[in-house]
């Protein structure tokens, strides 16, 4: 440490000498002896300098040296440089501009030999600063087009070394600032046009190759910074940037030299430019962080200062060389796959670590073109990074191979050559994360593959190319891994599959891909590195998710060969080799039983619990290895999966995973395990209410789920819910609850009902607007459950706990409030349906009041609320009776409500319109309210029949057809019964009208809807309606068309009839009042028959014989009770 003191001692020294200094007693010799010491101390790790007393010493300095005193100005470029690498220094802002003033001046006054030393110190004052010195930038790079600032003519020149560090200078003058800042991009576009001009220049010839390697490895570190400071400047020259790095990226590999040829540009595949799927919203570009990331193969440390000796090629980002050197076995435990690329750092001045033998220069040689690879995969994984996905597409063929490697002739290069055939470990990690970020966003392209068996074919099809690519990709990553030693690459080989896996449309190709998969990371299921487990778990994690349930992971999750650890015994590395794998190891107390029940448990169900137990292993045997947290957390995010889309392997084992739960939701576990656990637990839920009432064998029992239920309610979940602490954990338990189900409840002891109604109902209370968001669905959800709607005291709580919520400040309260004021309505519809009348006068008129009053303001808020809210509005106006409805105040509501819902119907979000469609037509519903043909009833039915024939949307047409179908009396239609008519027939005539060709799976729908509710008309006509009504089907001459529709729809109400065998038949609700509806249409118009005569007659007949179809029994004539 006494080197330290003595370097301490000599800085403090020169920097007080030069303190003292003054212009006006300047001794020249004083300055250049003291810049000598300074230059002989070494910075790497000085911890004294500080930047509050550096600054005023450099500024200083600067007015001291004359800017034509050649020495003095290269030495103290020489100290700017290496003490600028330090990283506590920090130049303020008039530092920087009088460093960069007085170094432009001496550049311009100074000889050749001088300019590298100036140009170096320049660099390093401008790393991060570019921002904070516009004045500069018109004479370092210039703002016109067509001419040029400094550095972009000093790109020209013939002298190599001024060349690189020009091109350095500018890479750190387009630097972000800390603070985010970049320089204007009109300035960032001109650098980029002249960097990838160098780029494509190729070898000069007066340069060597370890020249022309360091001014490639300068420029990509500039284009690399160029690309993190504007994230879509590559895009109007996409292709002749990717042709570069496509060729530096394998610069130097065997068979390729150091002079590849570079192809002026890559144009896009044709064939992959078709668009084969929609594009949709995940093709934006995605922003990612601007930062600098800790490079994905070194140890995480924090950023440390330069060396004052490196090599001038050197620009190692911190923490991380690029070069052939280093442990990889010490890569950082984050997620190198969302870290952004390592930027290069400061300049650097020497390049003595190599000597001037042979040997060394062939080393040099080596190390510079691994680092122009790494480089240039860095700049690759940025333009992959942030261009759309759609405009990429077209590029794949230039670096993904779509067939295996042919024997005759020159294999193709691609990524997967660097990936193969990379020698230097961290080129390869980069090839993979360039893979990856290739891959992910793409299913939306790679959903067109598809096998082929047709060998006649004259071609090959787009499906079938893409499905060879996709096949190849499995290979060369299969082949990779095989081959790869170091625990971070394989890492992120493991976690590239997992992407792949997670866009591959394995349903349309042929079976095989997904066992190699498996079977590939088998061996690393017991790695020592945690990382590499936690990614073999994310692998299966995308394998149990893809294209779910397929044939093959079926299959996969019931092959007992991976039941057993002899194949890969060996490669357990976690515990000496006495020890068998965690996963299969059986404690002795275990029972016959419990063997015997493990054998037929799905082996990734059982690694996962074991996994997640491990922690209860460990403290029953101290000899037991527990898992450490990320792999604790990626198993239960893959049981997650498992049990969502493979929920018939673990239904046998609901009580192994109720343990599970009481592990991850004990009062020792760590809150992300809770955390986990709850949504594990939410999925189990889910997965058994959607299972409890399916109809196979493997049918899950009633018994079964309050087993579960019973198991958390009666342990740890109460303490989550009651837990202050932690409110995400709170709110995601509230989440929880609302998967309970109906049937189950029933079930439940009472004590457990209680406890969730009060818990409940206080925690929506609660400030935090998570719970609230959490306990009101939750509510929302619980209030529909037969036992507990009845309870018209927890009702009435649900309802004021709701309307607390509906003046809520934040949107995403309101909303769920809005949805669950919706399912309050239903309930109470619900219970009057079901024959208790009598419910709503356990309400006091206020609190029904306050509901109505929530609704309209909730019809009136944003799109998010209002689809809710209209929604509850028109089950209000359903179900309030004539008492309620005579007061003054609900009838000036009801006029406020009906003129919301006719606002709504024509403007706004088209979900809103047609729930607000579908309200307005339960006001129908309700006898209680006016039916004289009342003047809001007229403005409902012209708002209709104008969204019948002009609305884009079709579901907001069949809403406004189902409603005027609901109407039961023909006094409700008054005088506008004829321009229904008109309306409902118009719109059959434009129904093939479709400007956006979503809507064409609603066309036949719109059509059934439209006949339906003529047929219902048809019913209510009188004789003095048929003038009217058949003059406008006359004159139009609309007779033909309304006739072949009521047949048709006639007709496909009798094979719906046919195919369900009953009326009864759950799938088509709809049909028995469909059914009544033409009987009752065919019984009024053979009496209008008998009093009509000519045209009119023969138009009536000719209806009549399109309803005479259809036969029909008198159980099916008879109206629902």
């Amino acid at each position: 440490m006494d080197y330290m003191f003595d370097d301490r001692q000599s800085y403090e020294t020169s920097i007080s000498k030069l303190m003292r200094v003054t212009q006006s007693g300047y001794d020249r010799d004083v300055v250049n002896a003291t810049l000598d010491g300074l230059n002989s101390i070494d910075y790497t790790n000085a911890r004294f300098i500080k930047s509050e007393t550096l600054n005023p010493v450099i500024c200083k300095t600067s007015n001291l040296i004359p800017q034509e005193d050649e020495l003095l100005v290269t030495k103290f470029s020489q100290w700017l440089t290496v003490a600028a690498n330090n990283k506590d220094v920090q130049f303020n802002q008039v530092t920087i501009d009088t460093l960069c003033r007085f170094l432009l001046e001496a550049f311009h006054q100074s000889p050749g030999w001088t300019q590298p030393e100036i140009l170096r110190a320049l660099g390093a004052v401008l790393y991060e600063n570019g921002p904070s010195c516009p004045q500069f930038l018109d004479e370092l790079l210039s703002s016109q087009m067509k001419d040029k600032g400094l550095l972009l003519q000093l790109l020209d020149s013939d002298n190599s070394e001024v060349r690189r560090t020009a091109m350095q200078c500018i890479g750190n003058i387009c630097m972000k600032s800390e603070t985010g800042r970049v320089i204007d991009a009109l300035y960032l576009e001109k650098c980029y046009t002249h960097v990838l001009d160098i780029l494509h220049e190729g070898h000069r010839p007066s340069d060597d190759d370890i020249t022309y390697l360091r001014l490639l490895l300068a420029s990509l570190k500039c284009l690399q910074n160029l690309l993190a400071a504007s994230k879509t400047i590559h895009s109007a020259e996409l292709g002749r940037v990717l042709a570069a790095l496509k060729s530096f990226m394998l610069l130097g590999l065997p068979g390729i030299g150091v002079s590849p040829v570079i192809q002026s540009s890559l144009l896009p595949s044709s064939l992959f430019l078709q668009e084969r799927s929609p594009s949709t919203s995940n093709t934006a570009i995605r922003e990612t962080k601007d930062d600098q990331g800790t490079p994905s193969t070194g140890k995480k440390t924090k950023r440390k200062p330069k060396r004052a000796k490196q090599g001038k090629d050197g620009d190692a980002p911190p923490g991380a060389d690029p070069g052939l050197s280093g442990p990889l076995s010490q890569s950082s435990p984050e997620d190198v796959f969302n870290q952004p690329w390592p930027l290069p750092g400061k300049v650097s001045s020497s390049e003595s670590e190599y000597s001037d033998t042979e040997g060394g220069q062939i080393s040099k040689l080596r190390s510079l073109s691994s680092k122009v690879r790494h480089a240039s995969l860095g700049c690759l994984h940025a333009v992959f990074k942030n261009t759309e996905k759609k405009s990429l597409f077209g590029y794949w063929s230039f670096f993904v191979p779509d067939a295996p490697l042919a024997t005759a002739g020159p294999p193709p290069q691609t990524l997967f050559t660097s990936i193969i055939k990379e020698n230097n470990a961290k080129c390869r990690a980069g090839s993979v994360m360039v893979l990856s970020a290739l891959l992910e966003g793409s299913k939306q392209f790679l959903i067109a593959a598809e096998d082929r068996d047709d060998k006649r074919a004259a071609f090959t099809a787009f499906s079938q190319t893409l499905a060879s690519m996709i096949k190849e990709i499995h290979r060369c990553l299969l082949l990779s891994l095989a081959a790869e030693t170091y625990g971070s690459n394989i890492t992120q080989i493991i976690k590239c599959m997992s992407i792949l896996v997670g866009q591959v449309p394995y349903h349309k190709l042929d079976g095989g891909l997904l066992t190699k998969v498996v079977r590939s990371i088998q061996p690393f299921y017991q790695h020592k590195d945690n990382r590499v487990r936690t990614a073999c778990l994310t692998c299966l994690g995308a394998v149990v998710s893809v294209s779910a349930p397929l044939a093959e992971v079926t299959q996969l999750l019931s092959d007992q060969s991976f039941s057993r650890p002899d194949s890969t015994k060996t490669l357990y590395t976690r515990a000496n080799n006495k020890e068998e794998p965690l996963s299969w190891r059986k404690r002795p107390e275990d029972s016959a039983e419990r063997v015997v029940e493990e054998d037929k448990m799905s082996w990734l169900l059982r690694w996962c619990y074991d996994i997640v137990t491990s922690g209860d292993e460990q403290q029953a045997d101290p000899q037991s290895i527990s898992e450490v947290l990320p792999v604790r957390l990626e198993a239960l995010q893959v049981l997650t999966q498992f049990i969502k889309n493979y929920f018939d392997f673990v239904q046998p084992f609901l009580p192994t995973l109720t343990t599970v739960l009481q592990t991850c939701l004990g009062a020792a576990a760590d809150d992300q395990v809770k955390l986990h656990g709850l949504k594990v637990l939410e999925e189990i839920g889910k997965s058994m209410l959607l299972n409890l009432d399916k109809t196979t064998e493997s049918k899950i029992t009633v018994e079964q789920v309050v087993g579960v239920w019973e198991g958390v309610l009666g342990g740890p979940l109460p303490a989550v819910l009651q837990d202050e602490r932690h409110l995400v954990l709170q709110a995601s338990a509230c989440d929880c609850i609302g998967t309970i189900g109906p049937k189950t409840v029933d079930m439940l002891p009472v004590h457990h009902r209680i406890l969730i109604i009060t818990v409940l109902l206080g925690l929506v209370n609660e400030e935090d607007y998570r719970l609230k968001m959490a306990s009101i669905r939750a509510l929302g959800v619980i209030v529909q459950y037969p036992i507990l709607r009845q309870d018209d005291i927890f009702v009435a709580d649900t309802a004021n706990a709701i309307l607390g919520c509906m003046r809520h400040p934040s949107i995403n309260v309101r909303m769920r409030a809005a949805w669950s004021l919706g399912n309050l309505c239903d309930a109470l519809h619900c219970n009057i349906e079901s024959g208790d009348k009598g419910f709503l006068q356990g309400f006091s008129g206020l609190l029904l009041q306050r509901l109505l009053e929530a609704a309209i303001a909730g019809a009136g808020d944003h799109d998010k609320v209002k689809s809710n809210a209209v929604r509850a509005l028109g089950l209000l106006g359903r179900i309030l009776e004539a008492e309620i409805l005579q007061k003054e105040i609900f009838q000036s509501l009801m006029n406020e409500a009906i003129q919301v819902l006719l606002r709504n119907i024509n403007t706004g979000a088209m979900k809103v319109r047609w729930n607000s469609c579908y309200a307005l037509g339960n006001f129908f519903r309700n006898p209680n309210l006016p039916s004289n043909g009342g003047s809001w009833e007229g403005d409902i039915f012209t708002a209709f029949t104008k969204l019948l024939v002009s609305c884009k949307n079709f579901k907001v047409r069949i809403n406004a057809a189902l409603s005027l179908s609901l109407i039961e009396r023909r006094e409700a239609y008054g005088e506008q019964m004829p321009h229904v008519w008109a309306s409902l027939l118009q719109a059959l005539e434009l129904i093939n009208d479709v400007e956006d060709v979503s809507e064409l799976k609603y066309r036949d729908t719109l059509r059934q809807q439209l006949c339906q509710t003529i047929v219902h008309l048809s019913g209510l006509l009188t004789r003095e309606d048929i003038p009217a009504v058949l003059s406008y089907t006359l004159q139009v001459e609309k007779a033909d068309l309304l006739v072949s529709n009521i047949s048709s729809f006639v007709s496909s109400l009798g094979e719906r009839k046919m195919e369900s065998g009953s009326v009864e038949d759950e799938r088509l609700l709809d049909l028995p009042q469909a059914l009544r509806r033409v009987e009752r249409a065919r019984e009024n118009i053979a009496l209008l028959v008998k009093e009509c005569s000519g045209v009119e007659e023969n138009v009536i007949s000719q209806l009549q014989t399109a309803m005479g179809g259809l036969a029909l029994n008198q159980r099916e004539c008879e109206p629902v009770k």
